[in-house]
């Protein structure tokens, strides 16, 4: 069965991607990561989650905390990765979420 990674940054901001659309990560800054997704608009389309990673953690331990989830989820269909309605996060690694950019058509 296919597992599903959820993101909501807010009530009418959420979306679910199969985990097997996982593209990457990348370093923002000193305190964000990006995490890129396969979107729905083609082979081409990216879209984007914005995490971000506690003071004092550095990027690579949250990097690697995110893969851990992402390769050892064994809970049901949906990995709820990051959630801050409910304030709700896969890893204690990752302690908000700011934005979640679709790719545009």
């Amino acid at each position: 069965m296919e597992k599903f990674v959820y993101v909501r940054v807010a009530d009418d901001n959420a979306n679910a991607w199969p985990l097997s659309s996982f593209v990457e990560a990348r370093y923002i800054d000193a305190n964000e990561i990006d995490l890129h997704f396969k979107g729905a608009l083609g082979t081409d389309s990216v879209d984007i989650v914005r995490v971000v990673y506690g003071a004092g953690d550095n990027g690579k331990k949250a990097m690697l905390a995110i893969g851990e989830v992402f390769a050892n989820y064994n809970g049901g269909a949906f990995l709820k990765l990051a959630d801050k309605v409910d304030n709700k996060y896969a890893t204690s690694e990752i302690t908000d979420v700011t934005s979640i950019t679709l790719a545009a058509a």
